[in-house]
């Protein structure tokens, strides 16, 4: 793999342990909201796109203030919040106290999330954006997955029975994640610039890509954001236990894991916006498909196809702004790409909730969302990057 070298192996390293941990906590979220607090659809998918909301926030103040301190000082302190974040786990029996966790966990996002995506940037082979950083985010995705499965096994015993034993993962995954990063070289000249409007000014420079990465970024992390919130919760509709259902988490993010640095290579190499457009379709087919099924074999098989989708859009997009931000005071950009990819978390969970509470179905949510990926192919097609 020509887009990789040995400080994105470095940051790789960390990110896969580290999503493991958030990849766990993710999967236990909706159940927890659900099950153990007893609520309804509707305030689950407010509780659930809580973290995204604080995150939100503190995005753009957290990217710019990066280029001032360095990466690595904001990932050690995004990092330390954990602790806090993963005692109160432990202890959740009340929606004022998943509220505070919640909310907590997503300013350790804010701080974390911004700083190590620009790491990335800045490390990335010229030439290779695209592969390089499709790599990173297999990785990511595979912690994401290992923690989903870890997580369903652990709820089989109980929801409340194990939040502590999950808050233990949670604390533990994150603090070893940390330890390559002493070894990570930082390449971004520390800068002393506002943290607002020169981030603002800078990803208005991009024009049009940076339009196109707002969009679509945007989709794709409102897809995302719903399968994840709502996968968890297709037992009561498919009878399927939480067991099979980080199987099914599996599928729905194998290609991800997989294929995403083949999907970088093919951006590179034939160009991001014919994967953008052949991604956006296959995922939105199959998920639309996906959500007609309740037998477990069609299930596993319409996730795949629809992770191979999410695993060509991915990484075109994340090359594109690889590409255009370079000279550029990528922190603060990272900063903005990520605000709207968080207020595409916020919004998922909300809308998925919404759409539940109108048609009653998990399912409905699903081929919703394929629909979105479908329809979005239209203004790509005819927008000329």
């Amino acid at each position: 793999m020509k887009g990789l070298n040995r400080q994105l192996a470095l940051i790789g390293i960390a990110s896969l342990v580290f999503s493991v941990g958030y990849g766990a906590v993710w999967f236990l979220i909706p159940k927890l909201a659900r099950s153990g607090l007893g609520l309804d659809l509707w305030t689950v998918g407010l509780l659930v796109a809580l973290p995204s909301a604080v995150t939100l926030i503190f995005d753009i103040p957290s990217g710019a203030l990066s280029d001032r301190v360095g990466r690595k000082k904001m990932v050690y302190a995004g990092a330390a919040l954990v602790v806090p974040a993963a005692i109160i786990l432990a202890s959740v029996n009340s929606v004022e106290m998943f509220i505070l966790f919640a909310a907590i966990m997503g300013l350790s996002s804010a701080i974390v999330i911004p700083a190590a995506r620009a790491l990335v940037m800045e490390n990335c082979n010229k030439g290779k954006e695209a592969e390089g950083f499709g790599i990173m985010m297999s990785l990511m995705v595979l912690g994401n997955v290992i923690g989903a499965v870890a997580a369903g096994w652990m709820i089989e015993r109980g929801v409340t029975a194990c939040l502590g034993d999950m808050a233990l993962f949670y604390a533990v995954t994150t603090c070893l994640a940390y330890l390559p990063m002493r070894f990570i070289k930082e390449k971004a000249k520390k800068g002393r610039r506002g943290l607002l409007w020169p981030a603002l000014r800078d990803f208005k420079a991009l024009k049009s890509a940076g339009l196109v990465v707002i969009y679509v970024s945007f989709i794709l992390t409102l897809v995302d954001s719903v399968v994840w919130g709502f996968e968890p919760l297709m037992d009561e509709e498919s009878g399927s236990g939480a067991a099979f259902l980080g199987v099914l988490m599996v599928a729905l993010t194998a290609s991800l894991v997989l294929l995403q640095p083949f999907g970088g290579w093919l951006a590179d190499r034939f160009g991001d916006m014919r994967m953008l457009l052949a991604g956006l379709g296959v995922g939105g087919i199959s998920l639309m498909a996906f959500s007609a099924q309740t037998n477990e074999t069609l299930l596993l098989l319409t996730a795949l196809l629809f992770s191979l989708g999410m695993a060509l859009a991915w990484p075109a997009v994340s090359g594109v702004i690889t590409e255009i931000s370079a000279n550029r005071q990528r922190g603060g950009i990272a900063g903005v790409w990520m605000m709207f990819t968080d207020l595409a978390c916020l919004v998922g969970p909300v809308f998925g909730g919404a759409i539940t509470l109108f048609s009653g179905t998990v399912s409905s949510v699903f081929f919703t969302m394929g629909a979105m990926l479908v329809v979005s192919v239209i203004p790509l097609a005819l927008l000329k990057r």
